[in-house]
C-alpha cells in the first residue's frame, strides 16, 4: 500500500463506519423509534395507533417518586394519590439523583417508585410488556398484580438481583404499571432501559429476533475461538508453529462472548450482580488480547507495548477487584466508570498507531486489515460519544458491533498467517524431497565419478611428462615456432579445469560443479572459494538444500542482467567453530519485500521459497541467516551455523 493513499483510505473506512452507526442510531434505536409517548404519566393508545406502531417504547414522562417504595394500593383512591417528584424519561438520569440549580439534592442510590398508566382500546386483547434489567431489586405490578419480584427491596435487608424477561396480559381499557426499586450497589439505579409494550405478536417477534441474533453471533465467536484453540493444541509438537496468536485469539473470542451475551444470561439465568463484573472485565481483557495479537503479527515496538500492556493489565485487575474494593462507595464507582472510558480511548489510539506503523513503515499485510478494524472501532467510540441517547432494538451497541468486526478481522489475519506458513512448509517439504532424490542419484554415481577422477588425475600426470618431452624435442623439428606456441597454449590450468575439485566435501563439491556448469552456459562469471572437510556436523541433505537454494537464487538474479554484468561469487568455509556460506551476486536492483519476506518474481502474489527454505534450514541448526541489498546492484546472502556442539537437532 502506497503511503500517500493510507490517510485517504482510513478516512473512507472511518466515514463509512460512522454512516453505518448513524443508520443504526436512526433506524434501530428505541429513542428514535416512531410511536406515541406518555404525557404526564399517561399514554393513550387507540386501534389506529396500535395498527401503525404495534410496538411502543415506553420512554417519556414516567412518574417518579424518590425515596418511596409504593404499591398499587397507594394509588387505588382510598388514600390521597401521592404526587410524583418529577416526570422523567428513561435514561435521563443514571439513577434516582436530582439536581436543583446545578446542585445535587438526591443521590443516585436509594429507593424509588415508577408509575405509568396506559389507555387502551375497549376490546380485550393480548398485550406484552418487556421487563428489561432493573437495578437492582424490584417489584413489578401490572393492574395491581405482582408480575415480577427480584431481590429484597428493604434497605435493612437489601439483596440485589436482576434479570430480563416479558409478561403477557389480557387487558382492555387501561393498564397501570407500578415499579418499586431499591439500589445501593450498581452504577445505574432503577429503570435504565426503556421497556417495550404492544401487541403480543409484535413484541415477541422483536424480543425473539434480538435473542436469535445474540445467539448466532455468540455461537459463531465461541466456535471460532474453540477452533483456533484446537489449532494451537495440534501444532504444539510441530516444529513449524503458527505462534501463540491462535491462543490469544481464543481468549479474544471468549471475552467477546462474555461481553455481549448478558441479554442471554440475564434472560435464562436471573441472578445477582456478579455477571456485571464478568462483563466489564471481559470488555477490558478484549483490548489486552488485541494488543497481544497485534504485537505478534505487526512486530510493534516492545517498549510501547510494555506501557500499554501494563495499563491494560491494571485496568483488567481493577475491573475484577472493584466490587470488593468499592462496596457502595459511589465516588469509587464514578472513578471506575471514567477509567473504563479513558481506557477504551487510550487502547484504541495505541492500536491504531501501531497498526498504521505496520502498514506505512513495515508494509505488513495483516496490519492493513487490523487497521481497518480499528478505524471501525474508533468510529464506534466517536458515535457513542456524540449520540449518547442510543439503545439498540434488535442489534448491538456500537462497541459490540465494532468489537464483532474486530474479532472477525483478527481471525482473518491469523488464518491468512497460518495458511501462509503451512503453504511455505509444504513447499519446503516438496523441495527437500526433490533434493533427497537428487542426492540418492548422486550417491549412486559417486563411486563412478571417483573412478573417473582418478583416471583423469593419472592422465593429467602423464600428460605433463609428454609435454615436457615434446618441448625438449622441439628444437630438432621443423617449424619449431608454431609447434612451441601450440604446446605453450596447452596449459596445465586448462587441463585442471576439466575436473575442478573445489573442496573435500563430496556433495558440496558436486553442487558447486553443477552450478558452475550452469553458470558457464548462462555466461555468468562464477568464482568459488571453498574450504570444507569431507564431513561437517550438518546433515548432507540439509546442507545441499540450503546451498542449492542460495546458488539457484543467485543465478536466477544474475541472468536478468546483460551478459557483461553477470557475476556470482561464492565463499564457503569452516572457521572459529562455525560453518559460513557467503554468496554475492549482481542483480537488477528490484526487491519485492512484504512482512519481512521476499516475494516471488515468478508467481505474482506468492512468497519466494528459495531464501525462506535456506533460512529455515539455518535456523534448524541454531544458525543465523541474513539476506540484504548491499548496493544498487549487489545482493548478499550470509549463512553462519555453529558446528562445535553438534549443529542442533538436524543429524540423521
Amino acid at each position: 500500500m502506497k503511503r500517500a493513499f493510507v490517510p485517504f483510505l482510513l478516512l473512507i473506512v472511518f466515514t463509512a463506519a460512522c454512516v453505518l452507526f448513524y443508520y443504526c442510531y436512526r433506524f434501530d434505536n428505541k429513542y428514535t423509534a416512531p410511536g406515541a409517548q406518555p404525557v404526564n404519566g399517561i399514554l393513550l393508545l387507540d386501534d389506529d395507533a396500535l395498527t401503525r406502531n404495534p410496538v411502543i417504547w415506553l420512554i417519556r414522562d414516567w412518574a417518579l417518586y424518590r425515596g418511596s417504595l409504593l404499591s398499587p394500593e397507594d394509588f387505588d383512591g382510598t388514600n390521597p394519590i401521592p404526587l410524583p417528584d418529577e416526570y422523567i424519561y428513561i435514561g435521563q438520569y443514571g439513577g434516582f439523583e436530582r439536581h436543583v440549580n446545578g446542585i445535587l439534592t438526591h443521590g443516585p442510590h436509594g429507593s424509588a417508585t415508577y408509575r405509568l398508566t396506559i389507555g387502551l382500546p375497549p376490546e380485550t386483547r393480548s398485550y406484552t410488556l418487556e421487563l428489561p434489567e432493573i437495578y437492582s431489586a424490584h417489584r413489578f405490578y401490572i393492574n395491581g398484580l405482582l408480575v415480577s419480584e427480584m431481590g429484597n427491596l428493604d434497605p435493612t435487608h437489601y439483596r440485589p438481583r436482576t434479570g430480563s424477561g416479558s409478561v403477557t396480559v389480557q387487558a382492555a381499557g387501561s393498564i397501570e404499571i407500578v415499579l418499586a426499586v431499591s439500589n445501593f450497589t450498581h452504577f445505574y439505579s432503577g429503570l435504565f432501559y426503556p421497556p417495550a409494550f404492544g401487541v403480543s405478536e409484535a413484541v415477541s417477534h422483536i424480543l425473539n429476533t434480538r435473542m436469535a441474533l445474540r445467539l448466532i453471533v455468540n455461537t459463531l465467536a465461541l466456535v471460532l475461538g474453540l477452533l483456533y484453540f484446537g489449532v494451537w493444541l495440534l501444532t504444539l509438537r510441530e516444529k513449524e508453529k503458527p505462534g501463540i496468536s491462535p491462543l490469544y485469539y481464543t481468549g479474544l473470542s471468549v471475552c467477546y462472548v462474555l461481553y455481549t451475551c448478558y441479554p442471554i444470561v440475564k434472560t435464562l439465568f436471573p441472578g445477582g450482580m456478579a455477571w456485571y463484573t464478568v462483563e466489564n472485565a471481559a470488555y477490558c481483557a478484549m483490548f489486552l488480547f488485541i494488543m497481544l495479537i497485534s504485537r505478534e503479527l505487526t512486530e510493534a515496538s516492545k517498549k510501547w507495548f510494555r506501557y500499554a500492556g501494563t495499563f491494560a493489565v491494571f485496568v483488567c485487575s481493577w475491573a475484577v477487584l472493584m466490587p470488593f474494593m468499592a462496596g457502595d462507595n459511589l465516588n469509587m464507582m464514578m472513578v471506575y466508570s471514567r477509567l473504563i472510558q479513558w481506557y477504551s480511548w487510550v487502547c484504541a489510539l495505541y492500536l491504531t498507531v501501531i497498526t498504521a506503523h505496520g502498514v506505512v513503515l513495515r508494509n505488513k499485510s495483516g496490519s492493513a486489515v487490523m487497521l481497518t478494524a480499528m478505524m471501525v472501532f474508533n468510529a464506534a467510540l466517536v458515535m457513542d460519544s456524540v449520540m449518547p441517547l442510543f439503545e439498540p432494538i434488535r442489534f448491538g451497541w456500537f462497541t459490540e458491533v465494532a468489537g464483532g468486526f474486530v474479532v472477525l478481522m483478527m481471525g482473518a489475519v491469523i488464518t491468512a498467517n497460518i495458511a501462509g506458513q503451512f503453504r511455505l512448509r509444504l513447499a519446503m517439504e516438496n523441495r527437500v524431497n526433490n533434493v533427497s532424490k537428487m542426492l540418492d542419484v548422486q550417491r549412486a554415481y559417486l563411486s563412478i565419478m571417483e573412478d573417473k577422477e582418478e583416471e583423469t588425475r593419472i592422465a593429467r600426470h602423464d600428460m605433463r611428462h609428454h609435454i615436457t618431452m615434446i618441448k625438449q624435442l622441439v628444437p630438432k623439428i621443423a617449424q619449431t615456432e608454431r609447434l612451441t606456441a601450440y604446446l605453450d597454449a596447452v596449459d596445465d590450468a586448462q587441463i585442471h579445469a576439466l575436473q575442478t575439485r573445489y573442496c573435500g566435501h563430496e556433495f558440496v563439491n558436486i553442487l558447486l560443479g553443477l552450478y558452475a556448469g550452469l553458470a558457464r552456459q548462462q555466461h555468468i562469471v562464477f568464482s568459488v572459494r571453498a574450504a570444507l572437510p569431507d564431513t561437517v556436523n550438518v546433515n548432507d541433505v540439509d546442507l545441499c538444500v540450503m546451498l542449492s537454494n542460495l546458488l539457484e537464487n543467485a543465478l536466477e538474479a544474475s541472468v536478468k542482467l546483460p551478459p557483461a554484468r553477470r557475476e556470482v561469487s561464492v565463499n564457503i568455509g569452516c572457521e572459529l567453530g562455525g560453518l559460513g556460506i557467503f554468496i554475492k551476486n549482481r542483480f537488477d536492483g528490484v526487491l519485492n519485500e512484504k512482512n519481512g519476506r521476499f516475494m516471488s518474481r515468478k508467481q505474482s502474489g506468492r512468497f519466494g521459497i528459495g531464501l525462506a527454505s535456506a533460512e529455515d534450514v539455518c535456523k534448524k541448526y541454531g544458525g543465523s541467516a541474513s539476506f540484504f541489498k548491499e548496493s544498487e546492484d549487489i545482493f548478499r546472502a550470509k549463512i553462519v551455523i555453529p558446528i562445535w556442539n553438534g549443529g542442533g537437532d538436524g543429524e540423521s
